[in-house]
């Protein structure tokens, strides 16, 4: 008769089913704990009574119930890693298979292992201190290597998953970078101090920036004109304390490229945004080129001009040679004269409805301007709209 551990089968039928776990768990993964745990509920339940039938067959008295004990548990046993093979065999697109399988056949080649130990030993092909001694060695060694796997397994995945997260940063830095380059406003990257580090093209295109006269590396602030430069200021310095990022709202800039003749006139977003310094912020001014609304404007002023010219260097003469010639025509007694007279008075009378009428247009397009202006900005009142619908 040879002594039967029981401390060494509660052992087992914990540790076995276990393993199984772990490893349906590496194969598993991306379905989630609750699947993983659906899928390996058989297995772990026929690993777990094929140990304690083998103990069993240990302690049993009946000789006639040692045999199906041990036939059933070994059949247990090869029927859970057969469920491993079959779910190894379905997950072949999984991330590291071949790293998984080796983990997986180490597995199964120890299972076997411990079992034709566990056979020779009660069949009396081993001594009993033998037996005893390879277990022992056995539990420390399997569970050093079958954790050195798993680690091994877990930091490769990691290190895929921080390359996928890398190249997807790469990607969306290439990406974004793009879309800033080829976006028909002018954006403009710069430091708290105003050095400028970068220009889209269409901000090089306004400030007419050339890689000959590239503008990086050069005072944003200095570009902006004096009266201008104040709330800039004070909005940089709120972005900064205050670290914002929904951005300061929109300003009014007035600059001047030292490679452009002339001003341009922009309406920026400052956003701040960080940079590859750690530490370091810098900020972003999303603009919009107003040159031409400007450009409008003052030939709009120059036409209110020109009407404020007409009406008071044309009228006015207009009306003084009409009076003349009717005060003419009233003196004079020559028939001749008087037809001329007539004609003076007719075509300055003819001048003058027609400076009146464009006038006149000028007029009413100011006024139609500013009514649907007044329009726009009128309040509504519901309550007045429903009281008169009833």
């Amino acid at each position: 008769e040879r002594p039967v551990f029981f401390v060494r089968f509660a052992q087992w039928a914990v540790a076995v089913p276990l393993l199984i776990l772990i490893s349906n768990r590496a194969f598993l993964a991306e379905y989630g704990h609750r699947i993983t745990m659906m899928r390996s509920l058989p297995s772990l339940i026929v690993t777990f009574w094929s140990v304690w039938l083998s103990w069993l067959m240990e302690v049993t008295t009946v000789h006639g119930l040692r045999w199906p004990c041990m036939f059933v548990s070994a059949v247990g046993l090869l029927l859970a890693l057969a469920d491993q093979v079959q779910l190894c065999l379905q997950c072949r697109g999984v991330n590291l298979y071949k790293l998984k399988c080796a983990m997986l056949i180490y597995q199964i080649v120890t299972f076997i292992f411990y079992a034709g130990l566990f056979l020779s030993g009660r069949f009396g092909l081993v001594e009993l201190s033998m037996e005893q001694n390879l277990y022992a060695y056995c539990d420390s060694t399997v569970k050093v290597l079958q954790g050195a796997l798993l680690a091994m397994i877990r930091s490769c995945e990691d290190a895929e998953q921080i390359h996928r997260w890398y190249a997807e940063a790469v990607a969306y830095k290439k990406d974004f970078d793009t879309i800033i380059k080829l976006a028909h406003v002018p954006v403009v990257t710069f430091l708290q101090d105003g050095t400028i580090l970068r220009l889209n093209e269409a901000a090089s295109e306004l400030f007419n920036s050339t890689d000959d006269k590239s503008l990086v590396g050069q005072k944003f602030t200095d570009m902006i004109r004096k009266d201008k430069k104040a709330p800039f200021d004070q909005s940089v310095q709120e972005l900064c304390e205050k670290d914002k990022s929904a951005g300061s709202g929109l300003l009014e800039l007035t600059c001047k490229s030292p490679y452009r003749a002339d001003e341009c006139y922009l309406l920026v977003n400052l956003v701040m945004v960080d940079t590859y310094q750690e530490g370091v912020k810098a900020l972003v001014a999303i603009g919009q080129d107003l040159s031409e609304l400007c450009e409008l404007k003052s030939v709009e002023e120059k036409k209110n001009r020109l009407m404020a010219v007409v009406s008071h260097e044309i009228r006015s003469p207009l009306h003084g040679m009409i009076g003349l010639a009717a005060n003419m025509m009233d003196v004079v007694s020559n028939d001749g004269m008087k037809r001329q007279l007539g004609m003076v008075k007719s075509c300055a009378a003819r001048l003058l409805d027609l400076v009146t009428n464009v006038m006149d247009l000028s007029d009413s397009e100011q006024r139609k301007r500013a009514e649907s202006k007044a329009c726009t900005e009128q309040k509504v009142n519901f309550l007045a709209i429903a009281e008169e619908a009833v």
